[in-house]
């Protein structure tokens, strides 16, 4: 037996009967008409059992047992395993009455059977392992993660996960190599993972089926992942513009190793030094033009009027100008051979189920 065979949890369910009669007796013994539901206690918790509430399911593992108590005398029950492919049971089914200062105990044996094939082994471990390049980040850094059982590659369902043992159920999963407070939920969503650098998350017992595992984009990174079992992870991959991977099958322990690369901070090119512009040359002071010499008086011709009045020159101006994932999980056909008692006591002698 491995100790992935004793993670496994196998599902059972308990009836009990002849509650009418039960009921129409206590109703007449304490003159009570609405007298219809009496209290017993399973695994610890109170459960109201009555006409319409008399089934109960419950999982055990390897070595577990469950105590039902306070089970009124005369009332009939039946306990029955539900099927595990792999595993072959000694038990169907079984059944009895509770009988005052009595205990009915039940057993019930599984065993692996040999000749299952291996990878159709039903639960499987993913592990996420988170890694940053290309540089460190603040230890505060969140990367978060989704996990999605895919049904015929059409449609996923977002899983959900806990970290406490005793809060496994149906559809919910066992993380471990995380903390607590390092799952949470997103806009009223099932659970994410949420992941810092060299982080590990192992999600434990998830059934064979396909997958897909999304991590959200952060600005500033490159996104890659590899896939394999254990350390043979192959090629590096590329996720959707989502951060999803690509649809794998769950049929053996698998690492996802997704790979986040610091993107260089690249600034502004600076602007070339402007070349100094030409200091203009100095216009030239303009020439004064000579003044004209005056003519000489012509000697007076007393012939002609006013000839005796002198002329003057033009003057001249010059203008100046400038111009930016193993091994297989079922690589050893092992038996196993988990028994489990079922005990039920009456309100003077308890019932429980023993799994050994």
């Amino acid at each position: 037996m491995t100790a992935e065979h004793q993670r496994i949890a196998f599902e059972f369910t308990v009836t009990f009967g002849g509650l009418e009669e039960l009921f129409e007796d206590l109703r007449e013994r304490f003159q009570d008409p609405d007298f219809d539901t009496v209290t017993i206690r399973i695994g610890g918790e109170a459960f109201a059992l009555s006409e319409e509430n008399c089934t109960h399911t419950f999982t055990l593992r390897h070595g577990e047992r469950l105590l039902i108590e306070d089970v009124p005398h005369d009332v009939s029950f039946v306990v029955r395993e539900r099927e595990r492919e792999g595993f072959v049971s000694s038990v169907e089914s079984a059944e009895g009455n509770i009988v005052k200062e009595q205990t009915a105990e039940v057993e019930f044996v599984n065993k692996y059977d040999d000749e299952a094939d291996l990878y159709e082994y039903p639960e499987h471990d993913l592990s996420i392992n988170k890694v940053v390049a290309g540089g460190t980040v603040p230890a505060s850094t969140v990367f978060r993660f989704e996990v999605r059982s895919v049904v015929a590659n059409q449609t996923a369902a977002l899983i959900r996960f806990t970290t406490d043992p005793a809060s496994v159920t149906d559809g919910v999963f066992l993380v471990t190599g995380i903390q607590a407070n390092q799952i949470g939920r997103a806009n009223n969503q099932p659970t994410i993972l949420n992941l810092r650098a060299d982080d590990t998350a192992v999600i434990r017992d998830l059934p064979t089926g396909s997958y897909t595992v999304r991590e959200v984009p952060e600005t500033g990174f490159t996104q890659s992942y590899t896939r394999g079992p254990g350390t043979n992870q192959g090629a590096s991959r590329t996720p959707t513009a989502s951060g999803e991977t690509a649809p794998f099958t769950l049929d053996r322990n698998i690492r996802l190793v997704f790979t986040n690369t610091i993107v260089p901070q690249t600034g502004p090119s600076p602007s070339p030094s402007p070349s100094p512009s030409p200091s203009p040359s100095p216009s030239p002071s303009p020439i004064p033009s000579p003044s004209p010499s005056p003519s000489p008086s012509p000697a007076p011709d007393p012939g002609r009027p006013g000839s005796g009045i002198p002329k003057t020159g033009d003057s001249n101006q010059l203008t100046p100008w400038i111009g930016v994932t193993g091994f297989s999980l079922l690589g050893l056909g092992i038996s196993l051979a988990a028994g489990r008692k079922i005990k039920v006591k009456d309100d003077y002698a308890p019932k429980y189920w023993d799994k050994r």
